[in-house]
């Protein structure tokens, strides 16, 4: 503190001094005497453990150590609680950014064990894991399990696009929800309402820039669910679709955008009262290449999918005794 006073035998004590310094990733401000009416600003290590800050090299997962940003040893995992931002929230999305990540999900309004409603949450998170912006949309009526955001993507632009199944009256059906949010999150450059027959959800989605969003989900509920495939566009315009005609349930959980224009999605089906991995592949405008059930006696599910030089890897569960 400065100008700290002597007042009635007792210290008075002065205005808190800020220090603005430049900082390494692994330093803090600190102030430190230098005399009786003297003060310096200085940089001090940050304590062994602290989440690597203030430099773009650095990412989530790098800790403090010794003064210096360091990775964490490959038996270890970082793990970031996210406060007040975390409280009833389920993120369901995330890509990672130059020194953190944007992130989709689904808050839960009311009670834990019943909740009332739902509001869709896109946030940016900085490396430490701390909010740099958020944004929170309601998905009207009563709470849906459905609803939730398929994917966040940072674009070229610094903008951030979002695909999402959301309720827009309390009395209406489920439908697909296209936004794209300035940088910063401070406004909506795209919202759109994606309206097309009943009950539509995407779990997952794919972009890129000169394709548009593959989006992988399901039309219908219940028994009557069918895996659902649908490009659109930046704005939420359909571009092409393709849905399974299988007579029992089934549904699309991701998808990956292959060099052609189409997508390779994964997902589930029901056969003869046992749950199958499906794989779906289909070209740019929809049509189905072929598609594909993984035959096993156990139930299984895939519910990821990515692409790498060496091939297309997809992950998932498999119960065998009881046991995924």
């Amino acid at each position: 503190t400065v100008n700290d006073v002597c007042s009635a035998g007792k210290c008075k004590i002065g205005t808190a001094v800020v220090c603005k310094i430049a900082l390494e990733a692994c330093q803090v401000a600190a102030c430190q005497s230098t005399g009786a009416k003297a003060f310096a600003c200085v940089a001090l290590p940050a304590k062994d453990g602290t989440a690597c800050s203030g430099s773009a090299a650095c990412v989530l997962g790098f800790t403090c150590q010794l003064g210096q940003c360091q990775p964490l040893p490959q038996d270890k995992l970082y793990v970031a609680g996210l406060g007040a931002f975390g409280k009833a929230l389920a993120l369901q999305a995330i890509q990672a950014t130059g020194g953190g990540a944007v992130v989709g999900g689904r808050r839960s309004i009311g009670p834990a064990d019943q909740p009332s409603g739902a509001a869709l949450v896109v946030a940016e998170l900085a490396g430490d894991a701390s909010v740099v912006w958020q944004v929170e949309v309601a998905s009207a009526g009563a709470f849906d399990d459905l609803a939730g955001v398929a994917a966040a993507q940072r674009l070229a632009t610094g903008e951030t696009a979002v695909v999402a199944t959301r309720r827009f009256s309390a009395s209406g059906d489920l439908d697909l929800w296209v936004a794209k949010l300035a940088a910063a999150g401070k406004s909506f450059v795209a919202d759109k309402q994606v309206v097309l027959a009943g009950t539509d959800a995407v779990f997952g989605a794919a972009y890129h820039p000169q394709v548009g969003w593959w989006a992988a989900g399901q039309q219908g509920t219940g028994s009557q669910a069918r895996a659902w495939l649908v490009r659109l566009s930046e704005s939420g315009t359909v571009l092409a679709s393709w849905k399974s005609a299988a007579t029992a349930a089934d549904h699309l959980r991701a998808a990956v955008i292959l060099a052609d224009g189409g997508a390779l999605a994964v997902g589930d089906r029901v056969e003869g009262g046992v749950v199958r991995a499906l794989l779906v592949l289909v070209d740019g405008q929809g049509a189905a290449v072929w598609q594909k059930t993984l035959v096993d006696p156990a139930p299984q599910a895939l519910v990821a999918v990515v692409s790498a030089p060496a091939g297309i890897f997809a992950a998932g569960s498999r119960t065998s005794g009881g046991v995924d």
